[in-house]
Parts: C-alpha cells; sequence; structure tokens
C-alpha cells in the first residue's frame, strides 16, 4: 500500500493495536474534502508512522492523537514519526512513560499546538518542530530529549501567546534553535553535548536550568528581561539580543569564555576569565536602555563597551585584573556615564591603558598591577585608588578635573608607593594626589595646552613627602598646596605659579618661561638643589617670590 486517505469528514478515523500488537501505517493524504478527518493510532506495542496530512481543502485540518502503552511490551513501545507530518490542526502523543520512546524522524508543523507527554524518552532527528497555533509543549513527564545528527533542530512557536515547554535535552554536536512568540520554559538541562543553542523569545524568559554549549544565543523581546534564578550557563560564546531586553545572569556559576551583546541592558557574573568579544558577528556589548554590569575574574575587554546611547554607567568587578585587549582601539564608551572598576591586580598598564569616553571614573585596585585609564575627551575623577601600591597613569585628551573631594592615590606602605602621572590636552585640576613613592617621577602633571588648578581648599593637593613633584604647564600653576620632597616646575605660556608648600622642600627646578610671578610659600625650609637650575623667571619685570 502506497498511501492511505481518510474520507471520513470532519470524524475522527482510529487505528487500535491491542496486546503488545504494533501498528505500522503508510503515508496518509488528503482527501480533498472540506474537513479533513482527524486520526487517532492507540497501540499497546510499536508504531510507525511514513507521513500524516490531514489537510482539510477549505474547512478544518483533522487533529493527530497517538497513545502508547509501555504496559504490555517488556521491552517498551517506541512511536516512529517518519516523513512530514504537516497541515493538522492539532498533534497530541502521549505514553504511560517508564518505557516508552517516541522518534520524531520528519518535521512536524501544526495549525494548533505540539504536545509531548508521559514518555521517557523523545528522539528528534527532523530539522523542524513548528506550533502555529498553540502550546510547542515537550512536558516535564518527560524524561529526556535527544537532538541526534549534526544539522540543526528548530523549535518554532509562530502565536503568541503561546509557549515553548522542554525538559532535558541532550544533544550530539547539534545546533538547537527554539523560537516563541510566546515564552520558553526549561524544565530540564541542555546537554553538553550541543553546538549552538538560540532561543528567541517574546515573553520574559527566567533561565532555571543549565545551558552547556559551544555557542549560545539569546534573544529577548521587546523591553522584556532575561533572567536567572538557577543553574549556570557554561558555554564558550554567550551573546544576548534583544530590543530594550534587560538580561540579569548573576549566577556565580556561569562558566562563558566569550560574550558579546546588542540589548537593552546588561548584568552578567562568571566564575573565571571572561573576554568581551566577538560572537556571531556582533563585536563587543552594546546597550540602548541601561547600565552594563560586569563580574569575573580576570576581564579582557577586546571588544567596545557601549552604553553611550543613554549615558548609562559601566561596572566592572573583578577578582584578579582587567587587561586591554583592544589595542588603541576604545574600550568603555559610556558617554557622559560613569566608569566604576573594582579590582585585585590591575586596570590596564601605564604602557596600555584602557582607552575610555566617559563622564567619570571610580577605580579601587586593591593589591598589585597598575592603572592604566586614557580618556578620548575629559576625564573627571571621583577617586583613582591603589590599596597598596602602584604606578597611575590617567591620560585625557581634554582636562583632567578633580573636585576637592577626588582622590588619586598610589599607595603608601612607609617608604614605598607607585608612581603618579596625569596628563591632559586641556587644563589639570587637583583634588588629593598622593604617593609613598620617593623617587625622581613620584608625582608628574603635565597640562600640554592648559594650567595645573586646585580643586578645592581644604586639601593638600600634592602629597609626595619624600618623592620629587614635576610639573609642566601651558598656562599657570594656580595657588596649589604641596607636600613634597622636591620641586620640579615648568610653566611655558601666560599664568603664575603659585605653590604653598606645607612642610620643607627643596627645588631643583621652578622655570617661568611664560609670564607670571612665581611664588613659593613653604612652611618649612626652602633648599635649593646644587645639581638643579633653581628658581628662574624669564620675564625681567615680573615679581618672584621664595618664602620659608
Amino acid at each position: 500500500m502506497t498511501s492511505i486517505i481518510l474520507n471520513n469528514g470532519a470524524s475522527t478515523v482510529t487505528f487500535e493495536a491491542l496486546n503488545d500488537g504494533d501498528v505500522t501505517i503508510a503515508p496518509i493524504v488528503p482527501s480533498g474534502d472540506t474537513n479533513s478527518a482527524g486520526l487517532t493510532i492507540t497501540s499497546q506495542g510499536n508504531v510507525t508512522t511514513s507521513g500524516i496530512s490531514l489537510d482539510g481543502n477549505t474547512g478544518t485540518d483533522g487533529t493527530l492523537v497517538i497513545n502508547i502503552d509501555t504496559n504490555f511490551s517488556p521491552t517498551g513501545t517506541a512511536l516512529t514519526l517518519g516523513g512530514l507530518v504537516q497541515n493538522v490542526a492539532d498533534v497530541q502523543i502521549a505514553g504511560t512513560g517508564s518505557n516508552d520512546t517516541v522518534n520524531v524522524n520528519g518535521n512536524i508543523t501544526s495549525g494548533g499546538g505540539i504536545t509531548i507527554q508521559t514518555i521517557n524518552n523523545v528522539n528528534i532527528s527532523a530539522a523542524l518542530l513548528q506550533a502555529d497555533g498553540g502550546n510547542l509543549d515537550v512536558e516535564n513527564s518527560v524524561n529526556t530529549v535527544t537532538l541526534l545528527g549534526g544539522g540543526s533542530v528548530t523549535l518554532d512557536l509562530n502565536s503568541a501567546p503561546h509557549d515553548v515547554v522542554l525538559p532535558a535535552l541532550n544533544s550530539a554536536s547539534t545546533n538547537l534553535i527554539v523560537t516563541s512568540d510566546g515564552g520558553i520554559s526549561l524544565q530540564g538541562a541542555i546537554g553538553a553535548n550541543a553546538n549552538q543553542v538560540e532561543l528567541t523569545t517574546a515573553d520574559p524568559l527566567t533561565l532555571t536550568q543549565n545551558i552547556s554549549a559551544g555557542t549560545l544565543e539569546i534573544t529577548g523581546g521587546t523591553n522584556s528581561t532575561v533572567t536567572q534564578s538557577g543553574g549556570s550557563i557554561t558555554v564558550t560564546n554567550l551573546l544576548l539580543n534583544g530590543s530594550g531586553t534587560t538580561n540579569t545572569l548573576s549566577q556565580a556559576t556561569n562558566d562563558v569564555d566569550n560574550l558579546a551583546a546588542n540589548t537593552g541592558s546588561l548584568t552578567f557574573r562568571d566564575t573565571d576569565d571572561l573576554n568581551v568579544s566577538s560572537v556571531l558577528g556582533v563585536n563587543g556589548i552594546t546597550v540602548s536602555n541601561n547600565d552594563v554590569s560586569l563580574t569575573a575574574s580576570t576581564l579582557t575587554i577586546t571588544n567596545l563597551i557601549d552604553s553611550s546611547a543613554a549615558n548609562h554607567d559601566v561596572t566592572l568587578n573583578v577578582t584578579a585584573n582587567v587587561i586591554d585587549g583592544n589595542g588603541t582601539g576604545l574600550d568603555v564608551n559610556a558617554g557622559a556615564g560613569k566608569l566604576t572598576i573594582d579590582a585585585v591586580t590591575g586596570v590596564g598598564t601605564v604602557a596600555n591603558p584602557l582607552e575610555t569616553t566617559v563622564g567619570t571614573i571610580d577605580i579601587d585596585n586593591t593589591t598589585s598591577g597598575e592603572v592604566g585609564i586614557s580618556g578620548t575627551a575629559n576625564l573627571d575623577v571621583t577617586r583613582v585608588v591603589q590599596g597598596t601600591e602602584g604606578n597611575i597613569l590617567l591620560n585625557a585628551t581634554n582636562d583632567i578635573t578633580m573636585s576637592n573631594s577626588s582622590v588619586v592615590d598610589g599607595g603608601n606602605t612607609g617608604s614605598s608607593g607607585g608612581e603618579i602621572t596625569l596628563t591632559a590636552g586641556g587644563n589639570v585640576t587637583l583634588g588629593s594626589v598622593q604617593t609613598g613613592d620617593t623617587g625622581a617621577s613620584a608625582v608628574t602633571i603635565t597640562a600640554t595646552a592648559g594650567g595645573v588648578k586646585d580643586g578645592g581648599n581644604s586639601n593638600i593637593d600634592i602629597v609626595a613627602d619624600s618623592g620629587t613633584v614635576n610639573i609642566t604647564s601651558a598656562l599657570g600653576v594656580e595657588a596649589i598646596e604641596t607636600s613634597a620632597g622636591t620641586l620640579n616646575v615648568t610653566n611655558t605660556g601666560a599664568g603664575a605659579i603659585t605653590i604653598n608648600e606645607s612642610s620643607d622642600v627643596t627645588i631643583t627646578n621652578v622655570h617661568q618661561q611664560g609670564t607670571g610671578a612665581v611664588v613659593v610659600d613653604a612652611v618649612g625650609n626652602v633648599s635649593i638643589a646644587s645639581s638643579g637650575t633653581g628658581v628662574q623667571n624669564d620675564q625681567a619685570a615680573a615679581a618672584g617670590t621664595i618664602k620659608d
């Protein structure tokens, strides 16, 4: 027999096999009737089909119902769907659980839903399971779904507000694509051999189970949420998409190597090293609605983190260090937003700083390593602190601005500390810059086309009690307070040099090459180093005062 035609109108045709009997059915093709008959298959043995179409010509399609019962077979029963299942109003497959197997070898397309329940194992080698008008529900009463072969399996739901519900999924190097215009509910883990997993949902998605794969792509609904209340994401590559989607994936056991996103906002926590990289053609992290927060061990920024669309903040929390993996390219663009970094063993380096476009920076590095930050515009500093000691470089194309409460601290552990370098294309406005470094480069401040200014009156602006403070300015050094071992100051343009020293100081060089007075007012003694050039004012008519 080559095919079966159901001519029973809108009624249901039933095939039934009892007492461990099998049902094997040739392809079922449309009858041409206005309304197709439904088909029910009930078997206490195996069921094998070769394609089913219950297409109503101009009316309704038929419903497919298959029930298998393992209680009458010591070896279990199996349903094998071969060929295409299409043009059906609904698909309902059920078993009795303990020893039942469903093998889906052909695509299933349903005008309603697809429900598979009370089955021990479901093996899918088809390319597509699509439910156009109901839930795609492989219920939790199914023990395990195994995706066979090396291609792609697509579970597609095209009708909101229906959902995709899946139990545990195991894969043999197969791509799993789950698309829902409603929601997706993962009631079991996605197994370790999956190649690429794509989850696309319109409704909020909450991950509760483990997902292991080579690549995981999640596309959230517009202005919806993707959250994680349990399980771990263990993948080589993770891509998060979704216009306006709020992503909060904060399980401490997540283990992702490479992360990229083009979404609304992102909070992500990783158990070890993480690379902001390129995944499936998406480079770095771009958010449109809100902040970026990343937690990892070592964080390498190979591609841009961009929250500039709405000037939102970027927060990086690492138990080791933050590495610039992007060469001289921009690493963080928060627009007018704030960059906060809490690290242990460094943030960039002096030789390879993080390139940023941000409103303000707040950086705390607790144990070792250097801090290097380069700003492509202005750089406003809340604090940059080394917990013990370490070099600090702050670079800005325009101004570096500190308020009276701002701190740049290179560390002070007895006689040691880190060198601090501040370089701006415009002005450098000081809050509190301090280090225990005793060397000739303890503090180096350069204002290439601007001046060096006091950001407030209550702090000593520069503290390097046993080190040298080097200042080069184009537009003066305006009434700053210092506690320096040695001063080396040059002004090349208009503006006075005015320094109020809180203790004893040695002057190697104070050189006024531009126009303006020179005033060094010390509470203690002022000494002129024999190896230096002393105090010079190239303008004969300008005032000069040294007080101790």
